[in-house]
């Protein structure tokens, strides 16, 4: 987690009580202390969104929980930054109104979409969210990740390495 979404590892399948029992697949820690969840999903699910907005919203309502398996795990010492928790979903795919409804939530929301292409290399792909640095990662155990953003198609971003003449007749 840490190399590639720069999370430390709180818990795996945590469980939690409510209104609607669940188990959150990872809780972590990022590099600026925000409590962090990411969902994983074979397939898409209509309710992938919803999942994933209940368990952010259960983490938010219950901070202390959360506290305790962080010290437990990274140490007493640990900060806790609670200003901008994260969700990342990762999924093979999502529906076609899940980037629309993610876009209106706010920051701290990310979709990435993964191929398994054999049991030895892995494609990410954020399709929303905060820009991340793309790179690839090997794995201990022989697997290889490449993680890829979206490029930020920016005028700069055309004309950029163009020549003035070009710049200027834009």
């Amino acid at each position: 987690l840490v190399s590639l979404f720069n999370i430390r590892f709180v818990a795996s399948e945590y469980a939690i009580w409510g209104d609607q029992p669940g188990r959150i697949d990872t809780l972590g820690l990022d590099s600026n202390g925000a409590p962090t969840i990411i969902e994983y999903k074979r397939e898409e699910k209509e309710s992938i969104i919803n999942q994933g907005l209940y368990y952010l919203n259960w983490l938010i309502d219950h901070p202390g929980d959360f506290t305790v398996a962080a010290q437990k795990t990274l140490g007493s010492q640990i900060e806790i930054s609670w200003g901008n928790p994260r969700l990342l979903v990762i999924a093979q795919s999502f529906a076609k109104w899940d980037t629309y409804a993610v876009k209106r939530m706010g920051d701290g929301i990310e979709l990435w979409r993964y191929v398994l292409y054999d049991k030895n290399l892995l494609f990410l792909e954020q399709v929303y969210g905060q820009p991340r640095q793309v790179r690839t990662v090997s794995i201990p155990d022989g697997m290889e990740i490449i993680q890829v953003e979206k490029p930020d198609y920016t005028v700069n971003f055309h004309l950029k390495d163009k020549k003035e003449h070009i710049v200027n007749l834009f």
